[in-house]
């Protein structure tokens, strides 16, 4: 269809080239022909006669002629590129006829063109069933899409279960720690007195002595556990001068078993429930210290014990009479001021 476009396009192009160039070729003809008679009569007029401006009128005949030239190359040079238009139409009229066939042209065009149209049919076929496909696959991947998320679901439930467990855990965990600690820390008590206990076993006499008194007493008068929280100090304060890095004796524990109570600013221990039964074996222990320090033998200490216990009743007895005199002096102090 395009080539016949094409041919019928050119054939127009050409009777319209052609008439055109018909027609000027005719004026210019019919121009030559007048020129001619024109200049037939201006002959015949300079045949009979001359005029007295022949100078002048040749002038403007010379102009006017040489005008004319100027028109008749310029149209001889249109009219060629007519001609060469021309001859371009005729080629590609010859063209066409050779691109377009013979009679049988439009037959085996349309022959080619079923062929093409059978061909795409083809391909539109296999892009359906490939779209069907498609969709099949697409319907399959929804369905796992969705199955993945009611399990992601699933597991979201799940995984906010066992961090509830989790925390619980942790709870426990905690609570468990802290009854290690407890039970480290009541285990070191333990230990401390089995120790206390242990050495106490191998000075027999001294609980013999404790249990024919029932007490002992310090070098200045103080009660048996402050003796034994002040000699435990030392010896706390030399393991910590010789090993910082290793603390043998919790300081917090002591300051629970010893309590600073009354004006007189004097420890008295404190018994825990599960270490009541223990407070005889720690004064016990109490009773060895103080032999140790007075320097006193086995043989010795029943000798001065009496007298020991007899003075510090005398010297608590004179801490209450100090103490009631300093009273009686604040009081008159009081009244000298009033």
């Amino acid at each position: 269809m395009k080539l016949h476009y094409i041919f019928r396009k050119m054939e127009a192009s050409q009777r319209l080239f052609h008439d055109e160039s018909e027609l000027v070729l005719q004026r210019q003809k019919s121009m030559l022909d007048s020129l001619q008679f024109d200049n037939k009569v201006t002959q015949d007029k300079l045949d009979i006669f001359y005029p007295e401006d022949y100078a002048e009128e040749m002038s403007k005949l010379n102009a006017e002629c040489k005008m004319w030239m100027d028109k008749i190359e310029l149209e001889v040079k249109r009219v060629e590129e007519l001609e060469g238009a021309t001859f371009t139409l005729y080629d590609d009229e010859y063209r066409s006829r050779k691109v377009m066939g013979g009679v049988n042209a439009a037959r085996e065009h349309g022959h080619a063109t079923q062929i093409h149209i059978h061909i795409l049919e083809k391909r539109v076929f296999k892009a359906m069933q490939g779209l069907t496909v498609i969709q099949w696959h697409n319907k399959l991947m929804q369905d796992e899409m969705n199955s993945l998320r009611t399990e992601h679901e699933l597991f979201e439930e799940l995984h906010a279960k066992m961090e509830i467990e989790l925390q619980e855990c942790m709870e426990q965990i905690d609570a468990s720690i802290n009854k290690s600690y407890e039970l480290y820390d009541e285990r070191h008590d333990y230990q401390k007195l089995i120790s206390e206990i242990l050495e106490m076993m191998e000075e027999g006499d001294a609980y013999t002595r404790w249990q024919q008194y029932g007490t002992w007493i310090g070098l200045d008068g103080r009660p048996l556990a402050e003796t034994a929280l002040s000699s435990e100090k030392e010896r706390t304060e030399r393991m910590k001068n010789k090993r910082p890095t290793l603390a043998l004796v919790n300081e917090n524990d002591m300051k629970k078993m010893f309590v600073i109570e009354g004006a007189e600013a004097r420890l008295k221990f404190r018994s825990k429930p599960h270490t009541k039964k223990y407070e005889r074996l720690i004064e016990i222990k109490a009773f060895m210290n103080c032999q140790q320090v007075l320097g006193l033998r086995m043989d010795q200490a029943d000798e001065v014990l009496p007298e020991l216990i007899a003075a510090r009743d005398r010297h608590a007895q004179l801490v209450q009479d100090v103490q009631d005199l300093n009273n009686v002096y604040v009081s008159f102090d009081l009244c000298n001021t009033a």
